[in-house]
């Protein structure tokens, strides 16, 4: 019997395969009966080989099949076999068929909305009702308020119907169906509108009556029965426009970052970053909410708060990076830790304003992969000194290098005797490198490059511009953003047909 793993098109897939043997196994993967090794998928897609799992990414159908792992030894082998089902899906937000229609009931009887919509995501469905305060239906930002009354996390047999038993008054008013995808989201309203009994007609009739004929007795009623209660109800009402007051909030969506590590759980692999959709409804209060939920580390998390920003020392595609004083930081150099000082001038490195999911991806995996290369803290790697997840957006606390990067350096030091003019006395013009510098910074250069290449890291950008230098001309190497690790494999190949930027000779 093969486990069946579905996964909608464009996504990707773990198969597991562990074992543990003596003498220890060899794994090998088949599709269909077919060697992987000898098997290449559809426009040149990569299979990733790790050293219990197999991770196959930007799935479509062509990839459905049986995938059988056999491991075996000199003793003997066992298989486990996934059957891989990959469905076509419509990447739109969810789209409605019809408003939820307006609905008349009255008192005590049963109000009935339906949303109807078609989405080929998984959908989230939450009721919101309307309510006003102060005679308000928004906030100053016209933002409504409104109140969750069922969503698809409450366990609801029917989230796509609300229904309201024993109508009263005051269930009049607005009620919106939101429903939400990883695409986006979409929202109808309908109205409510209660109308009193015919008992209770008839029954006002006959009290015009009697008020006719003894208005004496109507004046002694109406100050028992409506005087009275009028005070207590007075309290009641302020009390509840008070909670009412504290416990509106928007409705706020937010995406989960989540890390999903496949490999041996003894190794230091990369995490998969996956982000998850999430919506945060007035029921949960939380002190403060982002675009982006993410996981804590306390090795590495320092307090936004003891963090003041400076200038911007530059910018990329998707990313800029701050000079900034964090106090409180305590700065480990080799294996030695420095005591605590009022404060240490770092650079911080955030997203754009005008990011996409794939840079905010982009930057947490740069963030992880600076953490395994940050454990011995080498002198010619540009190592992390803390982040700052929660609170805010994302910051990445690492090293300053005052002198800029290596290229913009060299340039401003280059030697120009050439020209046939010399230099007028007194020229404040940066003074030309020696041959000795540059042999020094290419040394430091490859003694940082092997120390990435112990943890089996591939830089893939190895560039003067990603190369960064200290006041005390100390190199340090940079940008990790499309930097590689290959901890399961003892190779690397680039399948691709792309031209290569940079090359090591």
């Amino acid at each position: 019997m093969n486990e069946l793993v579905a996964r909608p098109a464009g996504a990707y897939a773990v198969f597991k395969c562990s074992a543990n043997a003596n003498p220890p196994p060899s794994i090998s993967w088949y599709r269909d009966g077919v060697p992987m090794s000898k098997h290449l998928r559809k426009f040149d897609k990569e299979v990733t080989f790790r050293k219990f799992s197999m991770i196959m990414d930007q799935l479509d159908t062509s990839d459905n099949g049986n995938y059988t792992c056999v491991v075996s030894n000199s003793v003997g082998s066992a298989s486990f076999s996934y059957r891989l089902d990959v469905q076509e899906r419509f990447p739109h937000r969810p789209i409605f068929q019809d408003s939820p229609a307006n609905v008349t009931v009255k008192v005590g009887g049963r109000a009935r909305f339906e949303c109807k919509f078609v989405s080929d995501l998984q959908p989230k469905v939450m009721w919101l009702r309307h309510f006003a305060i102060n005679g308000s239906y928004s906030d100053q930002y016209e933002l409504p308020y409104v109140q969750a009354v069922q969503s698809t996390d409450t366990n609801e047999t029917d989230p796509y119907v609300l229904v309201i038993d024993n109508v009263v008054f005051e269930d009049e008013g607005y009620y919106t169906c939101l429903a939400a995808n990883e695409i986006g989201v979409s929202y109808r309203s309908g109205f409510l509108k209660v109308l009193p009994k015919e008992g209770a007609v008839a029954q006002s009739k006959k009290a015009v009556l009697v008020i006719e004929s003894h208005p004496t007795l109507f004046i002694t009623l109406l100050v028992l029965l409506f005087l009275s209660p009028l005070c207590l109800f007075i309290m009641l009402r302020c009390r509840q426009s008070k909670k009412n007051i504290e416990e509106a909030q928007n409705i706020v969506l937010t995406k989960k970052i989540i890390l999903e590590r496949t490999g041996d759980v003894c190794c230091n692999s990369l995490p998969v970053v996956k982000i998850d959709y999430k919506m945060v409804s007035p029921l949960f209060k939380k002190d403060i909410l982002t675009e982006y939920e993410l996981p804590l580390d306390p090795r590495y998390e320092f307090p936004r708060q003891n963090l003041r920003l400076g200038n911007v020392l530059g910018q990329g595609a998707f990313a800029q990076v701050f000079k900034a004083e964090a106090f409180g930081l305590a700065v480990k150099q080799q294996t030695v830790e420095k005591k605590a000082s009022p404060s240490v001038t770092v650079a911080v490195k955030m997203l754009k304003e005008l990011h996409t999911d794939a840079d905010m991806t982009m930057l947490v995996k740069e963030l992880e992969l600076m953490k395994v290369i940050s454990e011995r803290k080498h002198k010619n790697v540009l190592n992390l000194l803390g982040c700052c997840t929660k609170g805010g957006p994302l910051y990445l606390l690492v090293e300053l290098c005052e002198k800029g990067n290596l290229r913009d350096y060299l340039r401003a030091h280059r030697n120009h005797s050439l020209s046939g003019y010399e230099e007028p006395i007194g020229s404040k013009k940066a003074k030309n490198l020696t041959f000795k510098s540059l042999i020094r910074y290419a040394y430091q250069v490859a003694n940082g490059m092997r120390y990435l290449a112990d943890l089996k890291c591939i830089h893939r950008d190895l560039a003067a511009r990603n190369v960064l230098l200290t006041d005390e001309d100390v190199i340090k190497i940079a940008d990790f953003g499309l930097a590689r690790e290959i901890f399961d494999e003892s190779d690397y190949y680039k399948k691709k047909g792309n031209n290569v930027s940079y090359l090591l000779i």
